[in-house]
């Protein structure tokens, strides 16, 4: 087994391979569902959006002259159900040639905040299955997280890879391959070396191990 010093490069490549994992996991499994538009499910957030927006006063939406109104391209929207304290955030896009209308003294700056009141039944559907997501994804990303700090401090514990190996085997599996080929590759130069340097002196290693050890025992009796 050869010695890998444990460097800086090392526990960064680590670092890499747990955030590249935690973006496989979360596009493998935990992709956001939009509101495309033509969808029956825009149709609906689309009303609910506007009738948010003209709550105050609805009957003047398809009365008020088009030029008092506001229009925007894309409005920012929140959706919450429940009594908890997470809502869906979401950039609500409309067409180019029809755009989302406002009151005069509303802004796109504005975060519209829908109710559970204010959404139909495709819409609730759509918020509890992207509140479901979000909490997947942050469950993925505090996972990883916490992998990445315990494998850094765990590496920065140790000053060669080959200790950390042995200690947690499961280390293996954040490890660049090449890496792991240097820690297997077995060292035979230098033994082999001095093989070669005892054949070539005709050294008899047997010998002067016996004549060693009959020393040691000769100079103890006396």
């Amino acid at each position: 087994m050869a010695y890998v010093r444990r460097t800086d490069a090392l526990v960064a490549l680590v670092e890499r391979k747990v955030l590249n994992m935690m973006d496989e996991e979360l596009a493998r499994v935990h992709r956001r569902e939009d509101i495309d538009i033509g969808t029956p499910l825009y149709d609906d957030v689309r009303v609910a959006v506007e009738g948010v927006l003209w709550k105050p006063a609805p009957e003047l939406m398809d009365k008020m002259p088009k030029e008092w109104c506001r229009h925007e391209d894309s409005m920012s929207t929140s959706f919450k159900i429940g009594e908890g304290f997470k809502s869906v955030r979401y950039t609500l896009d409309s067409p180019t040639d029809d755009p989302l209308k406002l009151p005069p003294n509303a802004s796109r700056w504005d975060t519209i905040d829908v109710e559970e009141s204010d959404m139909t039944p495709l819409i609730k559907e759509w918020v509890t299955r992207r509140l479901a997501t979000e909490v997947k994804r942050d469950e993925t990303v505090d996972l990883f997280g916490s992998i990445g700090t315990q494998l850094r401090d765990y590496l920065l514990s140790h000053a060669s890879l080959n200790t950390a190996l042995k200690e947690m085997p499961e280390l293996e599996m954040y490890i660049p391959q090449d890496i792991l080929d240097k820690v297997s590759a077995k060292v035979v130069r230098a033994k082999k070396e001095k093989e070669d340097v005892v054949d070539k002196l005709g050294i008899d290693v047997d010998a002067l191990t016996r004549a060693a050890v009959a020393h040691r025992l000769t100079m103890g009796d006396s």
